[in-house]
């Protein structure tokens, strides 16, 4: 159920305005925004699932708080990790306008997490009744794109060095400095053994083209 102060708290509103949909938005403009249209919030508790497809296809998702985790399970057990989601960061609208299933997908809340979301069929009026909007969802469909396409390139790289310094440079030509996966989660992430993972890591650390600190990976 919407929560209609929820979103009055600043660092919920900041998440929000970090998203590519809002951040052109002034805060008077998003409140008049959630003023306009329908939303909700949901909140999930850490270590809850959700299967819901329409998760993944038809709704609009944006992280105010929290952390979640987007894989698929297999039916022989092997993670498909699919992505890491902090605060700011979105997930869905894959098949807004066709029938297309996302089965086996999930969404896991690493820690207690809320998000803010838009079904389908409001997200439509709303891109219908603003061209702003409408060219964010253009954007966010081309971003998509190059995403799968490295992810596709990125498969075909034997090598954990290569694949390592492939992933790097993909983020950076998207100005993403920072990763929000732990060592784990990335060796997942790239289909990379764990022990070649972090050999790889330290050659690069090396190199000084990336820096960790508090667990955290930056990319120079």
């Amino acid at each position: 159920m919407k929560d209609s102060n929820f979103l009055l708290k600043i660092k919920h509103k900041s998440a929000l305005k970090k998203n590519l949909f809002f951040r052109d938005m002034t805060f008077h403009e998003i409140d008049e925004f959630l003023k306009t249209y329908k939303w909700n919030i949901k909140i999930y508790d850490k270590g809850e699932i959700n299967f819901n497809e329409n998760v993944f296809s038809k709704n609009l998702n944006i992280v105010l708080d929290g952390i979640m985790k987007i894989s698929k399970i297999t039916e022989t057990g092997t993670e498909i990790l699919y992505d890491i989601l902090e605060p700011g960061r979105y997930f869905g609208l894959t098949a807004v306008y066709i029938n297309m299933k996302m089965d086996g997908l999930q969404t896991e809340a690493l820690k207690k997490s809320y998000i803010f979301y838009l079904e389908n069929c409001e997200f439509k009026k709303i891109i219908f009744e603003n061209p702003l909007f409408l060219e964010k969802f253009i954007k966010f469909q081309e971003s998509r794109f190059h995403f799968f396409v490295g992810r596709f390139e990125n498969s075909f790289i034997p090598c954990p060095y290569e694949k390592l310094l492939y992933f790097f440079n993909f983020l950076k030509k998207w100005d993403i400095h920072e990763i929000t996966m732990s060592k784990v989660q990335l060796a997942n992430y790239l289909n990379i053994g764990r022990g070649s993972l972090y050999r790889e890591f330290n050659k690069i650390k090396e190199k000084n083209l990336i820096d960790i600190t508090r667990n955290k990976i930056y990319i120079k």
